[in-house]
């Protein structure tokens, strides 16, 4: 390499964007269904309602490795080691986000596994790290207390019934129910295909869910159900995750408002040179939508078993938004890549001050 060449590439090293700091934002991964149904009861009789599978394991494994490819080998943003003070890591207080946790960090710094599940019976069993052959002193997740999470369940009725409030109305009203009305004949369809009575938006996304965790665990379609019937159902599922209760901006606000003030808070730290390089948090398709929709990204379709959403941060002063692999431009924005000054702005139209006020219940008189 000549002189001019190692000074032309010292150039392009030193001017070329520097990501200097990344949040995550995941769905857990495939579960066992809130909601069982008769087909196909029996497979499910060793899982309690919403458990994690082992191909849910094994998705955030993967997904783990994937962040280690990009942010550890090729842009050398974390330490090939595990490094507690590069990386925050929280979940809600979830068994199925728990432990997704725990497999997404885990395929991250895989070196914290030091032997292979050996349950034979398990056709994923090469890719399950034991927990209990790691340190999980050393690799820390926090998990928020239940009652307390307005980061990440803002939307639970117990945590800000104020949204719980907001929800109902936006279930009587005149939009939600011509919505419904819209979709009566497919409720007509597929309740005469399996037999059962689906007859609201509500008892649709139930079948919808609970049929995408049996196709995800290599179940087949009960009865007369066909893909085309599953698709459609994904379809209500999604309106539904988005639109109640988010197209209310005040409950888009109560759920995202404590995670943006977060958010702000580490990307201004990351520009001081200080605090995590690295933030993780895990948690709901709910959670996934109220962000979303927080951001004017509203999506068709649910988020499906251990989506992510990124934000990038980089030296120059711009932020990216990565939705399942794919680039997205916030409509407020003024460029694709956001200015970090302009991107901090609409979070903080999104927040506000004292959300344990703002989550009480108001009186309509």
């Amino acid at each position: 390499m000549t002189w001019l060449s190692l000074i032309l590439f010292l150039l392009f090293w030193l001017t070329f964007p520097k990501l200097i700091f990344v949040a995550e934002i995941t769905r857990h991964g495939a579960r066992a269904p809130l909601k069982v149904f008769n087909f196909h009861t029996p497979f499910w009789r060793n899982y309690d309602r919403g458990q994690l599978t082992h191909k849910g394991k094994k998705q955030h494994f993967l997904l783990g490795n994937k962040i280690r490819k990009k942010y550890v080998e090729d842009l050398q943003l974390l330490n090939f080691y595990y490094n507690s003070s590069e990386i925050y890591a929280c979940s809600s207080n979830k068994e199925r986000t728990r432990t997704s946790a725990y497999y997404h960090m885990l395929g991250i710094y895989p070196n914290f596994s030091r032997k292979i599940m050996q349950d034979q019976n398990s056709e994923f069993s090469y890719f399950f790290p034991n927990l209990a052959a790691c340190n999980h002193e050393m690799l820390k997740i926090n998990v928020l207390l239940e009652q307390e999470d307005h980061i990440l369940r803002g939307y639970d009725e117990i945590i800000c019934p104020r949204v719980e409030q907001i929800y109902q109305s936006i279930l009587k009203s005149d939009s939600y129910k011509s919505k419904e009305n819209e979709l009566k004949p497919l409720f007509d369809e597929v309740s005469s295909a399996v037999n059962l009575t689906i007859n609201s938006i509500k008892s649709a996304s139930q079948l919808g869910s609970s049929l995408s965790c049996d196709l995800f665990e290599g179940n087949i379609l009960p009865y007369n159900l066909t893909m085309e019937h599953h698709k459609s159902l994904t379809k209500v599922q999604g309106f539904k995750k988005f639109f109640v209760p988010y197209s209310n901006e005040e409950a888009q606000i109560l759920v995202c408002s404590q995670f943006f003030k977060d958010l702000i808070i580490r990307i201004n730290e990351a520009f001081d040179s200080r605090g995590y390089k690295y933030a993780y948090y895990s948690a709901h398709d709910t959670t996934l939508a109220g962000f979303l929709s927080c951001l004017n990204l509203v999506q068709e379709e649910c988020p499906p078993f251990a989506s992510s959403l990124i934000f990038e941060v980089y030296s120059e002063r711009e932020a990216k938004i990565i939705y399942n692999d794919k680039l997205l431009k916030l409509p407020d924005c003024s460029k694709e890549s956001c200015p970090v000054a302009e991107f901090i702005q609409i979070l903080e139209k999104k927040t506000i001050n004292d959300i344990e006020l703002a989550c009480q219940i108001k009186q309509i008189g």
